[in-house]
This record gives C-alpha cells, structure tokens and sequence, in this order.
C-alpha cells in the first residue's frame, strides 16, 4: 500500500448513543464544484472552475501550460459559489481569512462582485523560493451580490516559468499551509460515521465518457471540478484515512487498459484490510444519462454485428429486444470487470465477501433485472449469481406520492405525511403482512435466494419530482429541517436491516452540504458543514448508534404454513381474488432459529386436466431446484398435496421459499406447509 502525500486530521465526535456495536451503514459523497457548500479540500483551488479572464472569471478565457496553470499575465478563477440565501441562517458564509499562496509574483485582486471592504492583506514574497503569501479578508457586512470567491490575478509572472502562476493554493480560513493537501475537517467529521464511501460523484460517473488511463486526472492537477474527475489516488486516500470500505465506478467506455491499471492502482494503493466495491458506471438503465446510450449502443452493435456474446440468444427472454440487451451487455461488463481484476488480484480476492465486491446495480425496485441479468450469467457464461457478484443494488429513495408532487399549495405537514406513509409501506410491517405491495421485500427476496446480498447504491428522502413549483420547494425545503424527519430516516434505515442478515449497507444519498432550496433536490445531510445540528444527522446517528437490528417478527419463523398469497410483492390482500394475475415465480421469505432440515408441502387445486409439475427451491448459493407433481383436482376449490414433500437444509436467519408454476395451465397454490425433520 502506498500514501500520496495527503495529511489529516480528524476530530472525534462524541455521541451519546447505545454502546452496542454500530450498524453498518453507507454513504454517497458530495461531488466537487465551486458551488458544493462541502468544501471537501481545505484548498479551494481543488474545487475551483477552469481559468478565465481578469474581468470575467467565469468565462473560461485564458491559456494555460500542459500542467494546467495560467501562462498569460492577467486571469481570474472563481474558487467558490456557496448557493442559498445569505439571511438563512442554514447557508454558510465565505467570511473569514483565507491564506493565498502561489509560485510567482503577481496582484491579487478580489472580484467586485464579491462586495465592498473585501481586501488583501500581509502580502509578502520570497524571492529565494519566487513564493508570493497573502491573506484574503472577508467579513459578514461585506458580503453583497455573491456569497463567494472570485480572484483575478494581474501582472502575473514566475521566474523559471514565465508569464502566469503556478501552484496556486487558497485555503479555507484556520487551516495552514501545512495543511494545504488535507480534507476538511469537517468533511471527515461526517464521514466518520459510516462504514463504506460511494465515490460515483467524486468519480464525475454521469457522462465520464474517458476510456483510456493517460485521459484520467492526476493528483498534481489544480483542480478536480469541472471537466476533472477526483483522481483515484486522492479517492483511495481518503478510505485509507478513515479506514472505510470504497465504492468505485467504472467509466462506461473504460478500455480494459484502462480496467486493469485502475485494478493494480487499487492493489498499490488500498489498505488490504478494508474493502473495494466496483460497480459499472452508475444507472446504466437511466436514459437521462449517456451511459445509456453508450450501453444501448454497444448491446445494439454486439447484435447486429454477429452477437457474439450472445445478447439475443434464443433461449434468454426478451428476443429481439434491445431493452433486454442492455440488461445482458450491462452483466457481460461486469463479468469483465471483475475478470480484469482477478487477474490482478487473484480468484481467491474477487466476488462475495472478498477484497474486491463486483455488484449489479439496477433501479428495478423487485430484483425482476437483476433475475433478467442471472438468466444470462447461467445459461451463456455458465455461473451462478454468487460465483460473480457480491450484491445486488437498487434506489429505494422515499417519496411523497405522485399526486403531491406538484400540488402548488404543497404544505410541510404533507410531506412528512408522505414520507411517513411511503417509508412505513415499504417496511417489513407495511400493509398486508410480510411482502404486500411491497418490491423492497421481492427485493430482498430475491437476493437471498441467490445466496447474495442486497444494498442500496443510493437511498434517503426524495426531494426532487415537482421542485420547480414554489410551493413544493418550500414545503420540501422545510420538511428536509423539520425534527419531524429524523424518526423517518431512523426507522427507514433500521427497517431496511429488518429484512435479515442478507441486507448490507444503504448507502445514504448524500454526505455534504448544500443549498436548502434546491430546484435539483435537497438531498445533503447538512446545510452548513459547521452546523452539525441537523434533523436528518439525528435520524441517521440513531440508526447507527443504536446498534444492530434485529429479524422482524413479521418474517414467519418455521415451522409455518405459509398462506401462498403472502408471496413477497403481491398487489392485493392475501386472497385466492386474482389468481390469474399471479407471477409464474412466487417467492416467500421465512426465518429459522437454527440450521436444521425441513420438508415443504405445497398444496394445489386446478380443474385443467392432467397433472401439472411444479418447482419448488430454497436460497442458496447454488439453487437446489425440485420438481413436484400436482394432481387435477377437478375444480378451483379443492385443493390436493402436491407430491413428494421436499427436504431441504436451511440456514440460520432469513430465506427465501421458491415456488414456479407452470406457464401454461399453472394450478391455484394454496398452502405451502414448511415443518422441521
């Protein structure tokens, strides 16, 4: 393992919670822009845009050497754009002394735009190292249009180098120069919290549309916003520094150049002990992304050019069509990731609770893509589901319910309301008993029974949908702060861990600060990154601290006979009422105390004639399927035990009862009967 030469410092939160073990929990972190209220870099200049003019800082105008510093001898850049309004006590300010340093010799001038009495003081060179030091002073009376930093440098000239800067450095107020390569640290403060950091954002994921190693940005680049991605290095230091798991994504167009450097940076780079999560680009399925279309593309390519990894293939549903392909092409990448990386790494350090955890991430709320994905990872590369992936992931944000989403006179107490009802529907105790109109338990069903895990590569209150209206945007704004929020995050969280031992982190969408009125979602944590009084940090620190969680009392505990309507996901009470609209695979979640051998009894009515052959399963990682045979019993009502009853051995904890009927003729399913041997 190497380090870069980032220095840190972290200060240790007290919190006077349970002194159980944490839950294991995730997060997403803030991307890096001017305008992100995170401030993750204590120097600024790592978040600043490109340069641009004297005059107009923002306007990209100026040349810059193969390093990318200005080499003109007047420019500007805008450093920060803290968002939000300046009266809120919820928006941070840019007030303080912010120490300035660069290479060269030039006059530093604040923007006007920034306010009167913003000024530069202690101002001194050293000609030794051509090293110019300053101190830009802001106060809160002067902050006027911009809550902001925008700086142009004019008469700019080095010695060895010529016109311009190089190794501009601004930082934050109370942090030296010492210091200059550190996170922030109340980033670090925030992070400390949870077990695993989702860098899609770090990585700028959406629309990153490189694809070989020498188009990455290194650490020594300026800046990482903008058209710059957080450089891998800098992202791997980070989960060194506070010893947590990362979460990595791969460029749609990655080259497997590019896949295999990535592969042996990470080897260099992270700490053995932790762990390496790769998923492939991020919402593949998404068509407001171009990773779309890239995937799309390429699936379509593959097919029509001799289908050479047999996207089309006659016996995967979904024949000739391209929104099947992209589900298939989507699982070959994968495959080809982790490949890569087993070349790397080894087998023995690539798959399910290894070093490196490829994942299959989808936002199908029920797993129906990901079972899509396993048809194909079994019948045209021979594996099963957990000889690749370590878990499957979906979104499982919260929202307030389409009909309130852009209701101009939206009110703060129906959002909570909405909140409340939709995180309560999607719990293991929602309506209906175990499973109910509820895709989070077909979820979680569904990994289990391939002996996987299930995660949320993002999660948390919904925000978005209606925001430009006024009226939902405020109503949004003050729902996100009101302390009515922290139960729901609370009990959203620890409700997801309910489902059994297969469920592994949420990861939170998002760890940062920003605006509280945002058009584009108020998904942060915090507002103001010294304000640590938030409701939706109080809702997750008690979802940590208050330890692990228990199985739910609403998973039946065997023995059980099991009402076959209960299957996880139906659309209606448990009633015979629709059985014609019932899923060929019928999946029911059930819990044991202990390891130990059962039989399964389904029992059946039909008035088709003939008999009709079923299949019955239980989770594991390779499925032990069995077929039993169901005798005509002449009219719906009657039914009959299906035969032979099946023994399986079942796990301690959760897991999933498979039941598939057949496509034509399928018989009404009545009981199954599950009892100990």
């Amino acid at each position: 393992m190497r380090m870069i030469s980032f220095l840190f410092v972290v200060i240790a939160t007290v919190l006077s919670f349970a002194t159980s073990q944490p839950l294991s929990e995730g997060t997403n972190i803030d991307g890096i822009a001017d305008y992100s209220s995170t401030l993750a870099f204590v120097d600024v200049t790592k978040q600043s845009r490109a340069w641009g003019s004297l005059s107009s800082p923002w306007d990209s105008n100026c040349s810059v050497d193969a390093s990318g510093w200005p080499n003109q001898t007047d420019f500007g850049n805008v450093f920060v754009t803290l968002l939000g309004d300046i009266t809120d006590t919820h928006t941070p300010l840019v007030t303080g002394d912010w120490l300035i340093q660069f290479t060269g010799q030039a006059t530093v001038i604040p923007h006007p735009v920034m306010g009167p009495n913003v000024y530069i003081s202690n101002v001194s060179y050293n000609a030794a190292s051509d090293t110019t030091t300053a101190t830009l002073n802001i106060t809160n009376t002067t902050i006027r249009n911009c809550n902001c930093i925008m700086l142009g440098f004019a008469n700019a000239s080095t010695v060895n180098y010529g016109p311009g800067l190089r190794n501009i450095r601004v930082l934050q107020p109370n942090y030296t120069m010492d210091q200059v390569n550190n996170f922030s640290t109340p980033l670090l403060n925030l992070l400390s919290r949870f077990s695993l950091f989702r860098f899609m954002d770090w990585a700028k994921t959406n629309g990153n549309m490189i694809s070989e190693w020498n188009q990455r940005t290194l650490p020594s680049s300026y800046s990482y916003a903008g058209s710059y991605e957080v450089p891998w290095e800098v992202i791997f230091t980070l989960a060194n520094t506070l010893q947590k798991d990362a979460w990595i994504n791969i460029p749609i167009n990655a080259s497997d150049d590019y896949i295999l450097q990535l592969a042996l940076l990470t080897k260099q780079y992270v700490n053995p002990n932790l762990h390496v999560y790769v998923e492939y680009s991020n919402e593949v399925w998404n068509f407001g992304f171009s990773q779309y279309r890239v995937n799309l593309e390429a699936a379509n390519y593959s097919v029509y050019n001799g289908d050479p990894y047999h996207f089309n293939a006659s016996n995967l549903p979904g024949n000739n069509n391209p929104g099947y392909w992209i589900i298939y092409r989507y699982v070959w990448f994968t495959n080809k990731i982790a490949t890569i990386f087993k070349s790397v790494f080894g087998n023995d350090n690539v798959g399910k609770d290894k070093f490196i955890r490829p994942v299959f991430c989808w936002q199908e709320g029920g797993g129906e893509s990901q079972e899509l994905g396993f048809l194909y990872l079994e019948t045209q590369l021979n594996m099963y589901p957990s000889e690749l992936l370590h878990s499957i992931c979906l979104a499982p944000y919260i929202t307030i319910g389409d009909a309130a989403e852009n209701d101009p006179d939206l009110t703060v107490d129906e959002v909570i309301e909405g909140w409340q009802s939709y995180a309560a529907n999607i719990s293991i105790a929602g309506p209906y008993d175990v499973g109910g109109p509820n895709y989070l338990a077909s979820f979680a069903a569904t990994c289990t029974y391939y002996g996987i895990y299930c995660q949320a590569y993002e999660s948390g209150p919904d925000t978005v949908q209606g925001i430009d209206a006024g009226g939902p945007l405020y109503a949004k704004a003050n729902a996100s702060i009101d302390p009515r929020i922290t139960p729901i995050i609370t009990n959203y969280i620890r409700d997801w861990h309910s489902y059994g031992q297969q469920m592994y982190p949420m990861n939170y969408f998002t760890a940062g600060a920003g605006p509280l009125q945002d058009k584009y979602g108020i998904y942060s944590i915090l507002y103001n990154m010294n304000i640590m009084d938030s409701p939706k940090l109080d809702g997750i620190n008690y979802a940590i601290f208050n330890g692990s969680v228990p199985i739910s009392s609403k998973i039946p505990t065997i023995p059980v006979n099991l009402n076959a309507s209960y299957f996880t996901g139906h659309p209606y009470p448990p009633t015979c009422d629709g059985f014609d609209h019932w899923p060929a695979m019928l999946n029911y979640l059930v819990q044991s105390n202990e390891i130990q051998n059962i039989s399964i009894t389904v029992t059946a009515a039909s008035e088709y004639p003939g008999n009709v052959t079923l299949q019955v399963s239980i989770s594991n990682e390779i499925p032990d399927i069995r077929n039993i045979t169901c005798i005509s019993s002449g009219n719906w009502y009657n039914y009959t035990n299906c035969f032979p009853a099946q023994t399986f051995m079942i796990g301690e904890g959760v897991s999933t009862i498979r039941v598939v009927r057949p496509s034509q003729y399928p018989p009404w399913i009545g009981e199954i009967l599950i009892n100990t041997v």
